[in-house]
Formats: structure tokens, sequence, C-alpha cells
């Protein structure tokens, strides 16, 4: 049987490769058709996706489910859709001397890769399926899909729906365990995109590159907070702890833990506590939280807070049981974990859950060594009012991109490049850079008719060709 589904994967990648030779490359109404379906597959099935989803997690809000799988993935493709055009153009750049005296022109052309695989989490099934679409399509690829086996619902109905909305040659879907993931990462793709671990990617690279398949890897890692004593504690308490429990931690930008002064603790829980009093409560007292996707993932965040216990951290769970009447299937309560020490699997691992560690710092080099000295996240947050500590941040740090007094929400500025860096991924999409990204940019030199001037440049080399030669490499200061 695998030997059947891996036959049937270059096959379709064979048939999208010889498809966009026959295409014509130049028509930005291609790609927007694609783009449009991709917005109508979405808008017209939302009830579909909101159950398939509410099926796999088990208690998942459908106000989170519109706005992040919804609202978020349209918005992005729209903004491809949008400006399709002005990317396509081509980019004229300079002749260098001494061609630029002859006459000659040099351009950018971008030209589609070709097929392009790209392998989904389970986390944000539709967003990070459609999602990149904006910029693949609007590059003029084609796509073969994996979605994830952990969200097997909302992989079928992904299935079901490319099926209806696009040809084989345009996207294909693939569905099964991680077997077919790992057949597809085998496959002569003309780019591959995964979005997972950094573990998990570690195999994709390596069997992507039997082929030298070139890679965007969007991963994850522990992307930290900064609390400045010049912050806001109520705001940065309320806005960190909405971020940790969208879609109920399981985010690759989650705030994964935060660097607090030790006299700001105190306080700062506090806020924490009344900030879960608001968010979590639904009006029929059900705490409002998605559940952990499966119980495999419950008991490894269960571990991590035995682990915490075990190495001398003390666990606060921010809301009481009798603050809600009970406990939908896999939901857990939020925590934050005090006295962390690096000993402890919650400061070594990504989370992906919602547990915040606190860890203590006394100067911001003391905080933003303790960042360095990590590989670098795909997200960092800083919280305050102090313009010189928001710019070492910004400047003395390394990371995928840095949210000021938020967290997260860089990701859904679809005008700027979405990626990471080092361990936290490769690649980018969003904006003109994932149309680029997804490209292949041909560089169009075009010489003059005349070949009096070309002379000049051709043996035997004449005294004024010479000359000219010494002029232009003559030092400078």
């Amino acid at each position: 049987m695998s030997k059947n589904i891996a036959s049937e994967i270059k096959r379709i990648i064979s048939l999208q490769q010889q498809a966009i030779q026959n295409e014509d490359l130049s028509s930005a109404k291609i790609r927007e058709d694609r783009i449009q379906r991709a917005i109508h597959l979405i808008s017209s099935n939302k009830e579909k996706i909101v159950e398939a989803l509410q099926n796999d997690f088990g208690y998942k809000d459908r106000g989170e489910i519109l706005l992040s799988e919804i609202f978020g993935t349209i918005n992005t493709l729209k903004y491809s859709k949008k400006h399709i055009k002005s990317w396509m153009q081509d980019c004229k750049r300079q002749s260098l001397q001494p061609f630029k005296f002859l006459g000659a022109k040099t351009y950018v052309k971008y030209q589609p890769l070709g097929s392009v695989g790209v392998i989904v989490p389970w986390n944000f099934p539709i967003n990070l399926c459609f999602g990149p679409l904006g910029s693949i399509f609007a590059a003029g690829n084609r796509v073969v899909i994996k979605p994830s086996e952990i969200a097997p619902h909302t992989a079928n109905l992904i299935q079901e729906l490319i099926g209806v909305f696009y040809d084989e040659t345009e996207a294909t879907v693939f569905t099964g365990d991680s077997s077919v993931a790992e057949m597809l990462s085998h496959q002569p793709f003309d780019h591959l995109l995964f979005t997972g671990s950094t573990k998990n990617a570690i195999k994709v690279m390596k069997s992507a590159s039997e082929n030298l398949v070139p890679l965007t890897l969007e991963l994850g890692g522990k992307s930290p907070v900064i609390v400045s004593d010049s912050a806001n504690l109520r705001k940065a308490a309320r806005r960190i702890l909405a971020g940790k429990i969208f879609n109920g931690g399981q985010v690759c930008l989650s705030p994964d833990y935060i660097l607090i002064k030790k006299n700001l603790e105190q306080k700062f829980i506090c806020e924490l506590i009344e900030a879960a009093s608001i968010l979590l409560h639904q009006n029929n007292n059900i705490l409002n939280i998605t559940s952990v996707i499966n119980d495999a993932h419950v008991r490894r965040i269960k571990l991590i807070l035995e682990d915490a216990k075990q190495k001398g951290g003390e666990v606060i769970e921010l809301l009481k049981p009798n603050q809600f009447e009970k406990l939908e299937t896999k939901q857990m309560i939020p925590s934050v974990i005090l006295n962390s020490n690096q000993d402890m699997v919650a400061l070594n691992e990504e989370i992906f859950g919602p547990i915040l560690p606190l860890v203590y710092y006394d100067n911001l080099s003391d905080a933003i060594n303790f960042i360095n000295d990590r590989p670098s996240p795909l997200g960092i947050y800083w919280f305050g009012s102090n313009k010189n500590e928001a710019d070492q941040i910004i400047n003395r740090t390394s990371s995928g991109g840095i949210t000021i007094n938020d967290v997260i929400v860089h990701v859904a500025q679809d005008d700027a490049p979405f990626g990471g860096i080092g361990q936290s991924g490769m690649g980018a999409y969003h904006g003109k850079e994932g149309f680029v990204n997804f490209s292949h940019a041909k560089t169009v030199y075009k010489q003059i008719h005349f070949d009096l001037p070309l002379k000049l440049i051709q043996p035997p080399y004449a005294k004024s060709f010479l000359a000219l030669i010494n002029f232009l490499t003559k030092p400078r200061k």
C-alpha cells in the first residue's frame, strides 16, 4: 500500500510540473482565480470547518475558530490576491560597469518553482494549510498537501473540499498517518514547506536532501516574554494570558516563559489570576479554553508540571475548581510555575500547553543574555514603556519576529514576512517576501544590437579599453 501511495504522489508531482510548463506564466488572472477559490472554499464551508475542528479538539470555542481559522486565513489570502500583479512585475536592476556604458539592461523575472509540497500540523489545520497557499499560488505554483492525522476530521474535510474546488494538477491532498508525511518528504518536489517541531524538521530536511529539494521550515521553540518594571502589569498580564490560553497554548508562537524581576512577581501573579477570572469564563460557567488535542499531550503536559514540583518549583493554578462547573474533555487549567530552574523540563522543551514558568532577572542585560544563550525563538515579546529598553531587545536579540506590548500578533501582519531563524525555522511566507520565497528569481540580461561598443571588451584589447579598466579600478579615498 505504501508503494502505491508513493507512486501516486510521484504521479501527481509529475502532472503538476508538466501543467506548469504548458501554462501562461505571465497571467495574473490564473493565480488570482486559484486564491479566490481558496477564499470561497473557506467562507462557504464555515460550519463544516467549525464542526470538524470541534470534533478533533473536544472543546474549542466557536469565536476562536472564526478568528484564527476563518477570518485570519481569508485575510491572508485576500492580501496575496490583491498584490499579485505588482509582485509579478519585472524588477529592474542596474547593469554594472563597464556594461552600463554599452546600453545593456538587467532585470529580475519571478517565475514559479513548480510543485510545492505542504506538510500541515494539527494545531491550526485550516490556517496553516490555506494561509501559505496565498504565497504559493501567488507565485504560480501547484501544491500537494498532507494534513495532520492528529486532527483527522479536519484532514478529511480538507481533502474533500480541495477535491471539489481544484483539479489534481492544481492542488491534491493525501491523508494518512505519519508514514505518508515521511513519504512526501522523500519526493522530488520543487519546494517543500513543513510546519511542525524542530525534531521532526531534522528528519524532513534529511529526506528532502536526497532530491536537493529546497525547504521552508516553520517551527517554534521557546518564545520568551520580558516584563519590564516600566510595564503596566494589569495590561501585560491580560495580554500575555490571552495569548497563552489561545488554542489551549498549542501555538508555535505561544509565550513559553516569562522573564520578570523578583519584586514584581506577587503583583503580577495577582494580575494573572484576575485576568484568568475574566478571560476563562463563559456565561454558562464553563472553562473557556481549548482542549489539549489528545491524551498523549495531556500526559506530557502533566509530566512537565510534576517535574517542576519535584525540582523545587511551585505550581499555581490561575483558577480554582469552584470557579467553574466542570472540565470538558482534555481541558487543562492554566498554571504558572514559580522558582523555575534550569533543570526543569519546562525551561528546556517547548511546552505547547497552558503553562507559564517565571524566570527572574536583575537587569535587562541579564534577560537578553538568558535569551541569547538559547536557540533563537520564533518570537520575542517585551512589555514596557522604556523606548531604550525596547530598542535593546530589538537590536540585541535574534528571533523570527518581535511583538512589543503584546504577544503573537506579529504573525497577523500580512504585509510583513513570517518565519523563523536557526532552530525556529528558515524561509518565510506572507507579504512580498512570501511570494519571493516560493518563486525563482531569474536574472535576465539584455545586450544591445550594435557590435561596435561590444568590440571594446573583446580581444585583442585596445589601449582605450585598458585605459578604461585602469581608470575604473584606480584606488580611491
